[in-house]
């Protein structure tokens, strides 16, 4: 919906779509601090901001709302909201270039432990440690953010 740069992906028509029809279907979402801004009509830049946050995108309709803290200044913590609960999960902030990809790579990274049958929590997890493994050891592609090696050695 919103690159991390801040630049939107999506017209303003397609963000009502996913709103009102898409966020309704679904599981877990898992917005970045821009799309958790935008989706709760609010400014993200911290964890309180991105419990309540998660607190109005959950009332959308998803049954989990996943806040990714990777762009937070001095932490990678992503907030889990699950009507409930909150969860944290705390993650290394790695100053790195090489991070072009990151949030589908992480969502796809859960998505492919629920697929699994892992729990959501496991899923996230192992989802967290493959993407900060992959950043560590990204590489330039050529010009621009770089990219991660999702093919990390030893996973």
């Amino acid at each position: 919906m919103i690159a991390k740069s801040g630049d939107p992906l999506l017209e303003p028509s397609a963000r009502d779509a996913l709103s009102k029809e898409l966020l309704p279907l679904a599981y877990v979402v898992t917005p970045n601090l821009h799309e958790a801004g935008a989706l709760a009509g609010m400014t993200v830049t911290t964890e309180a901001a991105m419990e309540e946050a998660a607190r109005r995108i959950l009332a959308l309709g998803p049954r989990h709302v996943l806040v990714k803290g990777g762009h937070l200044p001095d932490r990678a913590t992503d907030i889990l909201w699950n009507g409930r609960e909150f969860t944290r999960f705390a993650g290394e902030h790695l100053a790195s270039p090489n991070t072009h990809g990151t949030g589908c790579t992480f969502s796809s990274a859960i998505a492919a432990g629920l697929a699994r049958r892992q729990p959501l929590g496991d899923a996230i997890r192992e989802a967290k440690a493959y993407v900060t493994a992959a950043i560590r050891e990204g590489f330039q592609a050529g010009r621009g953010v770089g990219t991660l090696r999702h093919f990390v050695t030893g996973w």
